[in-house]
C-alpha cells in the first residue's frame, strides 16, 4: 500500500508539474508536440490570429522570450510602410522553413542571418523581411505574397517550399486532390482532443511511442491532420510504429497516391507567384527544397516515398524557373547533410541557419545586387 501510494503521489506531482512546464516554459515546439488543445489554443490565440483570405497568420505585435513579430504580422522587427527611399527588400515566402520554427530567438534565424550578411557584404540597404508562417504550403504563400507582400514594396521574393506541398498529395481518392487543396486543408475548426490525449504523462508517453503526433494545427484551425481524405498522418505513424502498409494503404501504397496525384498544383501556385512578380515588375528568386539524408528516423524526410516528392518537386522548380527566366538556387544541392545543421533533417539549427543564410546571400548578390551600389540593383 505504501508502495502503491507513492506511486500515485509521484504520477500526481509528475503530472501537474508537467503541465506547469507545457503551459509556463515550453517554447512553442514543445508546447505544440505535447500540449493539450486547452493549453495549445491559449498560446495560439498569442501566436496566430485570423486573416480575411488566408487561414491563419503570425499574429501582429506578438512576443514570447527571444521570439516576436512586428505590428504587421511578420516575425521580426518593424517593417516601414510606405519604403523608405533607397531601401532594397526582399520578401522571403515559405512555411516553417523560412520562419525558422526551431530557432527561438529570431535574431538567429536565417532571415535575419540573411540580411545581417548582406549589409556585411556592403549592400547597407538592403532589408529582409520574414513573411514565412508555419504549415504555410505554396498555396498559402500564393495569397500571402498577392494580399500582404506587395503592400511591402518588395524588390525580390524569393520562394521556399516543399515539405508543406509533399503533404497534400497524400490524398484519396485522387478526386479529391484539387486545386482549392480542399482535400487537405480545413480552416478555423477545432479538432476534439481524446480521452487519451486529457493526461500530459499519457500524451508525451504516446507521442514519443509513434502512437500520436503533435497538434500541427496548434489547436484553433485544421490542415491535413483533420481532413479524412488526406493520409499523411497515417502514413508517418505507420511507418514510425513498423506496421506500413496497414489500413488504406493495404488497397493504395503511398507512392500510389503520389504518382496519382502529381505535383500540377505546386507547379501552378509557383507559376502564378513568378507571374504576379513579373506583373508587379518585382524580381522572383526560387529555391529547391532541401533535407539531411542522416535523419532516417524521419519518414517526412528520408522515407523513400518522401525523397522521390522532394526530388519530383525540386525538378519541377528548376524547370520552372527556367521557364520563368527566374534565377535558382539549387539548395538542395549546396547544403550540406551534417545532423549538426539540421533540426529534423528538414528546420535548420542556429549553425543551419549560418550557412543557409550565407548561401543564400552569395547567390543574391551574384544574381541581384550590383557590387558597388552599397545595397542597390
Amino acid at each position: 500500500m505504501l508502495a502503491a501510494g507513492a506511486t500515485i503521489i509521484s504520477l500526481v506531482v509528475a503530472e501537474l508539474a508537467l503541465n506547469w512546464y507545457l503551459a509556463s516554459v515550453a517554447s512553442p515546439r514543445l508546447l505544440q508536440k505535447y500540449g493539450s488543445n486547452k493549453q495549445i489554443r491559449s498560446a495560439a490565440a498569442l501566436r496566430y490570429a485570423a486573416h480575411p483570405y488566408l487561414p491563419f497568420i503570425p499574429a501582429p505585435n506578438y512576443t514570447k522570450g527571444p521570439n516576436r513579430h512586428n505590428s504587421l504580422g511578420f516575425r521580426g522587427d518593424e517593417v516601414a510602410v510606405p519604403k523608405p527611399e533607397g531601401v532594397y527588400r526582399i520578401v522571403l515566402l515559405g512555411g516553417s522553413t523560412t520562419y525558422s520554427t526551431a530557432i527561438d530567438d529570431y535574431g538567429r534565424s536565417y532571415p535575419v542571418l540573411l540580411q545581417q550578411g548582406l549589409r556585411a557584404a556592403g549592400h547597407e540597404q538592403v532589408e529582409v523581411v520574414n513573411a514565412g508562417c508555419s504549415m504555410y504550403s505554396s498555396w498559402e504563400s500564393l495569397i500571402n505574397l498577392q494580399f500582404r507582400g506587395l503592400d511591402l514594396e518588395p524588390d525580390l521574393v524569393i520562394v521556399y517550399h516543399g515539405i508543406n506541398d509533399v503533404h497534400p498529395r497524400f490524398v484519396h481518392p485522387a478526386s479529391a486532390y484539387t486545386g482549392d487543396n480542399r482535400g487537405s486543408r480545413m480552416a478555423f475548426i477545432d479538432r476534439p482532443q481524446s480521452a487519451a490525449d486529457c493526461l500530459a504523462l499519457l500524451r508525451v508517453v504516446r507521442t514519443v511511442c509513434g502512437q500520436r503526433r503533435g497538434n500541427a494545427g496548434m489547436g484553433v484551425f485544421q490542415t491535413y491532420h483533420g481532413v479524412e481524405t488526406n493520409h499523411a498522418d497515417q502514413f508517418e505513424l505507420q511507418k514510425k510504429g513498423g506496421t506500413y502498409p496497414a489500413g488504406i494503404f493495404e488497397s493504395v501504397p503511398a507512392q500510389r497516391m503520389l504518382a496519382d496525384n502529381p505535383p500540377v498544383f505546386f507547379e501552378r501556385n509557383l507559376r502564378n507567384i513568378a507571374g504576379i512578380c513579373q506583373a508587379q515588375n518585382v524580381d522572383c528568386m526560387m529555391m529547391t527544397f532541401a533535407v539531411s539524408s542522416q535523419f532516417t528516423d524521419e519518414p517526412r524526410v528520408t522515407s523513400e516515398e518522401y525523397a522521390s516528392a522532394y526530388a519530383e518537386q525540386n525538378v519541377v522548380v528548376r524547370a520552372l524557373a527556367g521557364e520563368c527566366q527566374v534565377p535558382c538556387l539549387d539548395f538542395a544541392a549546396a547544403m550540406p547533410h551534417d545532423r549538426e545543421y539540421w533540426e529534423d533533417g528538414r528546420h535548420v539549427t542556429e549553425t543551419g541557419a549560418v550557412v543557409k543564410a550565407g548561401l543564400v546571400a552569395g547567390f543574391v548578390t551574384a544574381n541581384f545586387l550590383s557590387p558597388a551600389a552599397g545595397g542597390g540593383r
